[in-house]
């Protein structure tokens, strides 16, 4: 699945599941987020990101540096988790939340 497809799957798997999504326009130069889901009364930006390995803490980093930006919480979605340090920064930030390919179909399910 190309990544582009999989940024198309998360965002239509939270429409789907009755969740209000927008869509960025650009796939390409996104700015660093995917497009925006509405939780728990929230709007949260989304990064999507299809890797053979874990994300790495200084992608976290920088999702992180954009959400406070923006002024919104973090919704970041990988296929191949994230590693230890990547999981502390994001819980310790209480700014992103952290799904792996596993939890993304729970709570699309879970809608």
């Amino acid at each position: 699945m190309s990544p582009y497809a999989f940024e198309y799957l998360i965002t239509e798997g939270f429409r789907s599941a009755g969740a209000k999504v927008r869509k960025i326009e650009r796939v390409s130069g996104d700015g660093g987020w995917d497009g925006m889901v509405h939780l728990n009364g929230r709007w949260h930006l989304i990064q999507a990101k299809r890797y053979g390995s874990p994300v790495s803490r200084q992608v976290i980093e920088e999702f992180l540096t954009l959400c406070q930006t923006k002024r919104m919480p973090g919704l970041f979605v990988a296929t191949n988790g994230f590693s230890k340090p990547a999981r502390k920064l994001a819980y310790q930030s209480r700014r992103i939340t952290l799904m792996d390919g596993n939890a993304l179909v729970r709570a699309v399910r879970a809608k």
